[in-house]
């Protein structure tokens, strides 16, 4: 009898667990999403590009390699050596230096929400007209 309810508490425990888990992942997306919104604001775009996918790295290169944007964000999606060049643009367009890139490469769910709600201020070129 003892084996029995050891067995099933032991499921429950997993389960909960995974709830947590799975709550806390769901935090982080939360604040890499409002992270996101908030970097997008700051560069001069609408907050909604930001989290869509492509369009946030290309706003990006268009700053950084505007004859090459289009490349470079393919690129950041198929190599990652594109993503890479991307957050090392990033901080550049902040003024920030060698060491928050890293940051934004290795540890993004940190720097991220730092450049995003910290003090860092946008002094890249102006945002290119949409159309």
């Amino acid at each position: 009898m003892n084996a029995v309810l050891l067995a099933d508490s032991g499921g429950a425990i997993g389960a909960l667990f995974g709830v947590v888990f799975f709550v806390i992942g769901l935090g982080f997306f939360a604040l890499m999403l409002f992270s996101a919104w908030k970097v997008s604001e700051k560069m001069g775009d609408p907050g909604w590009m930001g989290i869509v996918p492509f369009l946030n790295y290309y706003r990006i290169f268009q700053r950084t390699k505007p004859e090459q944007a289009i490349l470079w964000t393919i690129g950041s999606y198929f190599c990652c050596i594109g993503a890479v060049i991307g957050m090392i643009d990033l901080s550049k367009l902040f003024n920030k230096e060698v060491g928050f890139a890293l940051g934004l490469i290795f540890l993004p769910f940190i720097f991220y929400p730092l450049l995003a709600f910290g003090n860092a201020t946008y002094v890249g070129p102006p945002p290119p007209r949409l159309g």
